[in-house]
This record gives structure tokens, sequence and C-alpha cells, in this order.
């Protein structure tokens, strides 16, 4: 009982000074390093996935976008081909002057922001190709955005032709001013001179909005000349990449080309040392028969 009573009363509870060095341990920049050491090689371990969910999703973007801007501009196209049947009317009375303005600043719209959007587009291209290597994946999406620009480019040409022709009509002596005056010749030789002057109110109204069309046309032929020279550039600058890309097919097809001879040359290699241990074997043995009938 007394060794016991002794052993029972040497017994200390240390818990309060085990939590008090955890806290000054905690506090000491060993531990902070330390720490921060593993926190850095976690992120290090984790950053080919985060680098392989950041090319995934670039990639989703890229053909999310590129899905949009292709119907755009298809849109674009059906706005142009509307607009192309309204232009060819030469009719004084019939002058569809208001839509025409509407939808050609609708169809400006449009090409202002698809161009916008087919630079961003090559933004993000150059991103996902900074991130992923394969070189199949980066022609196909360098193709992809080429494709755009072409369809953007000859849809900005057809509305400028479109424009030049809707001005050329404007301008006086074109197809519609001569129809014009050939209208108003045959009702001034049918009608009597008051309905000549109630006329004149109409022509003149007529005549301000043509000017102010034409105005607006040119105006909107200036614009889509600077779109149109931007995108200039971007084909000619795909078309180096094109010529490029072509230059590394030639020197692939000869690398391919002197491999082959390399080859033929082995085989052959091969196919001489073949006879020549074909040879020696046979000399062996005529050596061996000799050895074993006439020696022996």
């Amino acid at each position: 009982m007394p060794v016991a009573v002794s052993g029972a009363s040497s017994c200390r509870d240390r818990t309060s000074e085990f939590q008090a060095i955890a806290e000054r341990l905690k506090r000491s920049p060993a531990f902070s390093a330390a720490n921060g050491s593993m926190e850095g090689s976690s992120a290090r371990a984790g950053g080919p996935l985060q680098q392989h969910q950041s090319s995934g999703s670039l990639h989703s973007e890229f053909n999310r976008r590129a899905s949009q801007i292709g119907l755009s501009i298809h849109q674009t196209s059906n706005k142009l081909h509307k607009l192309t049947q309204l232009a060819k009317k030469t009719s004084i009375f019939d002058d569809p002057a208001v839509e025409i303005q509407e939808l050609t600043a609708v169809i400006r719209q449009d090409i202002q922001a698809l161009n916008s959007a087919i630079e961003d587009l090559q933004r993000v291209c150059d991103a996902r190709n900074e991130i992923n290597r394969n070189k199949h994946s980066s022609d196909h999406s360098t193709t992809v955005v080429g494709n755009l620009k072409t369809r953007l480019m000859d849809t900005t040409k057809e509305f400028k032709d479109v424009l030049t022709l809707r001005s050329e009509r404007r301008r006086p002596g074109g197809a519609e001013s001569s129809t014009s005056q050939a209208s108003s010749s045959s009702l001034s030789s049918s009608q009597s001179q008051t309905q000549t002057q109630q006329l004149v109110p109409t022509q003149d109204h007529y005549l301000h909005s043509r000017a102010e069309a034409l105005r607006n046309v040119e105006s909107t032929i200036a614009e889509l000349g600077n779109i149109f020279s931007q995108l200039a550039t971007m084909v000619a600058e795909q078309g180096e990449v094109a010529i490029r890309i072509d230059e590394n097919m030639d020197d692939t097809l000869s690398n391919v080309d002197a491999a082959q001879g390399q080859l033929l040359k082995y085989l052959n290699g091969i196919s001489s040392n073949r006879w020549l241990i074909v040879k020696i074997f046979f000399v062996l043995l005529v050596f061996l028969l000799v050895f074993v009938f006439f020696v022996a």
C-alpha cells in the first residue's frame, strides 16, 4: 500500500504544458516555413490538373464562340440578301429608303460586332495553343479562325457592293434618277398644271431623302473600308501561317522520303549479309563433309 501511494503521488498532469509547447511551436518561424513548403508542394502537384482543366475550358469556350460567330455570319448574310432585294427597287413612289437605312445600320453593327468577336476568338485561340502543345489541335483551331475571317470578309465585300449599287442608283443621272425623270415627264404630259404643282413638294422631299440616304451610304462604305482592310490584314497573316504549314509539310515529306531511302539501304545490307552467311555455311558444311569422309 505505501508503494502504491507513493507511485500515485509521483504522477503529474502535464496537459497544460503540452498545449503551451504546441502553441509556441505553431508560432515559431520554422513551423510556418515548413507549412508553406507543404502548401507549395501540394500546389505544384495540382498544377498539371489545373492546367488540364484550363485547357479543357479554353477548348469549350473556343468551340462555343466559333459556333456563335458562324451562326451570326449566316444571319447577317440573310439580312444582306434582303437588303440587296430592297436596293434593286427603282420606283419613285415605292422607295424603301427608311427600311434600307435601318437594315444598313443593323448590318453595319453586326459586321463591327463580328469583327471584334473574331479578334477575341483569335486571342482565345492563341491562349489555347500556348497551353495545349498538340500540333493537330493548334492547326485545327487556326483553320477555324481563318475560315471565319474569310467568311466575314466575303460578307463585308458583298455589303460594300450592295451599298455601292445603292449609291450609284441614288446619284443624279443614275438608273433611279432617269426613272424618276421619265415618270415626271410622263406625268407632266398627261396631267394638268395643277397636279404638277402638287407633285413638286413630293419630289423635293424625295430628293432630300435621297441625298440624305446617299450621305449615309457613303459614310457606311468608308467605315466598311476600314473593317475590310483589317480583315485583309488578318487573312494575310492567316495566309502566312498556311504557307508555313505547307513548308512544314514539304519538309516532312522530304524527311519521309529520306527515311524510306535509308530503310531500303538497310534492307539491301541485310539481304547481302544473309547471302554471305549462307555462303559461309555451305563452305563450312563442305569442309565438314571432307573431314568426315576423307580424314576420319
